[in-house]
C-alpha cells in the first residue's frame, strides 16, 4: 500500500496515505527531535543508570502518545478519502458529517492550513450553516476540510483531477472548479530549486561552522559552554581587540559558537532561510549577503556587547539572510503564488519580531549584531537583483554586486572607526583574571603554611624563637611575592570579584608588614613582642576589619 496511494474501482476512487506524505515526514521529525531532546537532557547533567532508564521510558511514552493520537490516522495505508458518484467521503472530514453530496458543494480548493495541505470545501448557503469560525476549535461549519498531509504531491494532484472530472460531468456543478494553490507553491519551489540544484555555499557554511566547533571541542572546549578565554583565543569579536588592530575578528567570530545548542540552532536557521536565498540570488550574491551582514553585525556589536566581553556566532549573518528573503518576497509578492508570499511574509515577520524582542529581554545575546545583520541583509537585498527576473539578474548582478560590496565595506569602516573606546580590555581581563586566580591560590597556600607553622610551634616541633625568625626570613618574602602576583592581575571595575581582590591585597600588605616587623625579647621572657607595639596593634585592628570585608564580599558572590 505504501507504493500505491490511489485505488480506482467502478464509481469510486480511493486515496490512501503513504510514506511520502508530509505527515510521515512530520512523524520522522517528531522522533528525531525527541532523540535530540533526550540527548540534550543527558548532556546537561550527569545521570545514574536508573535515571537514564526512567527518562528514556518517559520520552518513549510521551512521544508515543503524541504519535498515536495525533498522527495515527496518517500512517501509510490509512484511507484518507473516497471520491464517488454521490459525493466525497472521509473519516478525516472536519465536523460531525463524514460525507458531502456533490449538490451541497459550491467550491473546492486545496490550500495550506497550519502549513499542511488540506482539501477545503465551500458549502451551499441553502444548507443554512453558519459561515464563521468557532472561537475555540477554529472550525467553520460552512467550510469543512480534510487534511491531505498523508498524501504525497502526486496523489494530491490526482485527487484534484478526480474531483475536477466529477464536477465537469455534472451539469448542475459544471461552473464549479477546484483551485490548487498548494500545487502552485510546489511548482514555484521546484522552479526555484532548478535555479541552483546544488546550494554549495550554504553547505560549505554549515560544514565550516561544524568543523570549527568540533576542532574547538577537540582542543578542550566544553560541549555545553566554551570558556571566554578560549573563544577569544580562537577569534571571538571584542571592541578592545578590534581597536588594537585585530579587525579580522569581525569575520572570524562568525564561525565560532559558545555551545552545541548555539551551533545547532544557528545552522538550522541558516539551512531554513539560506537554501532559498542562495537559489534566488545565486551563489556569489548570496555569499555577499551572508558575509556582509555578518561583518556589519559584528561592527555594530562593537558599540554594545563587545564593549565588555566577547561576541561569537553566525546569528548576525543569518539575520541578514532572513532579512534578504523577506525583502525579495515582499518586492515580488505580486508575481509569486499568493498563498506562498502571504504565508512567507507573515511567518518571516513573526520570526524576526519575536527573535529581536527575545534578544532584547534576555542576557547573553548580542542584539546589536542581530539588528546590524538584519539591516545590512535587507538593504543589500533591496539593491541586488534576484533570479526571479532572470533577464534583469544577468544584466545587473555585476554592477549591483559591486555597489552592494562598496556600501557594506563603507558601513563596516564607518562603524569600526566611530566605535567608542572599549570599556574593558578583554585580552587584559582574560590574562589578568588568570593571574588573579594564581595569586589568590598562592595567598591561600601561604595562609595554610602560616597556620601549620603555628601548629608546629604548639607541638614543640619548632621553637618560638625559630618561628619568629622564619616570619621575617621566609614568610615575609613569600607574602611579597604573592602581592606582586596579585598586583599584576587585572579585573574589570564591574567584576564582582574586585572587592575581594582589593581586600585580599590590603590584607597581604598588612600581613607582610607584620611578618617583617622586628621583635624584641623582654628580660626573663621567651615570648617575642613587636618592636613597635603601637603599630602592631593598629595592624591587628585593621586586619580584623579587612577580614570582615572579605567575608562579606565572598558571601555575596
Amino acid at each position: 500500500m505504501n507504493s500505491k496511494s490511489q485505488v480506482i474501482q467502478p464509481g469510486i476512487e480511493s486515496f490512501f496515505s503513504s510514506n511520502r506524505g508530509e505527515a510521515y515526514k512530520s512523524r520522522m521529525l517528531l522522533w528525531g527531535f525527541a532523540l535530540i531532546g533526550f540527548t540534550i537532557s543527558m548532556l546537561r547533567a550527569p545521570h545514574t543508570g536508573t535515571s537514564v532508564a526512567v527518562m528514556a521510558v518517559s520520552f518513549l511514552v510521551l512521544i508515543g502518545l503524541v504519535d498515536y493520537f495525533l498522527l495515527r490516522q496518517f500512517r501509510p495505508g490509512q484511507l484518507v478519502l473516497q471520491v464517488t458518484d454521490e459525493g466525497i467521503e472521509s473519516p478525516m472530514l472536519s465536523g460531525p458529517k463524514k460525507k458531502l453530496p456533490w449538490e451541497s458543494i459550491k467550491g473546492v480548493s486545496i490550500q495550506a492550513i497550519h502549513d499542511q495541505p488540506c482539501l477545503v470545501f465551500a458549502l451551499s448557503p441553502d444548507l443554512g450553516l453558519p459561515d464563521k469560525k468557532h472561537f475555540l476549535t477554529g472550525s467553520n461549519p460552512s467550510r469543512p476540510h480534510i487534511s491531505l498531509a498523508g498524501l504525497d504531491a502526486r496523489a494530491q494532484d490526482q485527487l484534484a483531477e478526480a474531483i475536477g472530472r466529477r464536477l465537469r460531468n455534472r451539469s448542475d456543478l459544471s461552473a464549479v472548479d477546484i483551485t490548487n494553490p498548494v500545487r502552485e507553491v510546489r511548482e514555484f519551489m521546484e522552479s526555484v530549486r532548478e535555479l541552483a540544484p546544488m546550494p554549495w555555499v550554504t553547505s560549505f557554511l554549515v560544514v565550516a561552522n561544524a568543523v570549527v566547533w568540533i576542532a574547538m571541542v577537540a582542543a578542550g572546549a566544553k560541549i555545553l559552554g566554551s570558556p571566554i578565554s578560549m573563544l577569544y583565543e580562537w577569534g571571538a569579536n571584542s571592541t578592545s581587540a578590534v581597536q588594537n588592530g585585530q579587525e579580522w575578528r569581525l569575520l572570524s567570530s562568525m564561525f565560532l559558537h559558545g555551545n552545541v545548542f548555539h551551533l545547532v540552532i544557528n545552522m538550522a536557521a541558516l539551512v531554513s532561510a539560506g537554501l532559498i536565498v542562495e537559489r534566488i540570488y545565486g551563489h556569489r550574491l548570496y555569499a555577499l549577503i551572508y558575509f556582509a551582514s555578518g561583518v556589519v553585525g559584528s561592527s555594530l556589536s562593537l558599540y554594545f556587547a563587545s564593549q565588555t566581553t566577547v561576541a561569537v556566532g553566525a546569528s548576525g549573518a543569518i539575520f541578514g539572510v532572513t532579512g534578504a528573503l523577506f525583502v525579495a518576497i515582499f518586492q515580488h509578492r505580486k508575481r509569486l503564488p499568493k498563498s506562498f508570499s502571504k504565508q512567507m511574509i507573515t511567518s518571516l515577520s513573526f520570526f524576526i519580531t519575536y527573535s529581536i524582542i527575545q534578544s532584547l529581554t534576555k542576557t547573553g545575546i548580542d542584539t546589536a549584531a542581530h539588528i546590524g545583520g538584519l539591516v545590512a541583509g535587507s538593504a543589500l537585498a533591496y539593491i541586488l537583483p534576484e533570479r526571479l527576473n532572470i533577464e534583469a539578474f544577468h544584466r545587473l548582478r555585476l554592477q549591483r554586486g559591486v555597489i552592494g560590496f562598496a556600501l557594506a565595506l563603507l558601513a563596516t569602516v564607518g562603524l569600526v572607526h566611530f566605535a567608542p573606546e572599549a570599556k574593558v580590555d578583554v585580552e587584559k581581563s582574560i590574562h589578568g583574571s588568570a593571574t588573579v586566580a594564581v595569586g589568590m591560590k598562592q595567598f591561600a597556600e601561604l595562609m595554610a603554611s602560616l597556620d601549620q607553622e603555628e601548629k608546629d610551634v604548639a607541638a614543640g616541633k619548632i621553637s618560638i624563637k625559630e618561628s619568629d625568625e622564619r616570619s621575617r626570613s621566609v614568610f615575609a618574602p613569600r607574602m611579597a611575592e604573592v602581592l606582586k602576583t596579585l598586583r599584576n592581575g587585572y579585573l574589570p571595575p564591574s567584576d564582582p570579584r574586585m572587592p575581594v581582590l582589593k581586600a585580599t591585597i590590603r590584607m597581604g600588605e598588612l600581613m607582610e608588614e607584620s611578618l617583617a616587623m622586628q621583635s624584641v625579647f623582654q628580660p626573663g621572657s621567651s615570648i617575642p613582642v613587636p618592636a613597635d607595639p603601637a603599630r602592631a596593634a593598629e595592624i591587628k585592628q585593621e586586619m580584623v576589619a579587612v577580614m570582615a570585608t572579605i567575608n562579606k564580599a565572598g558571601s555575596s558572590q
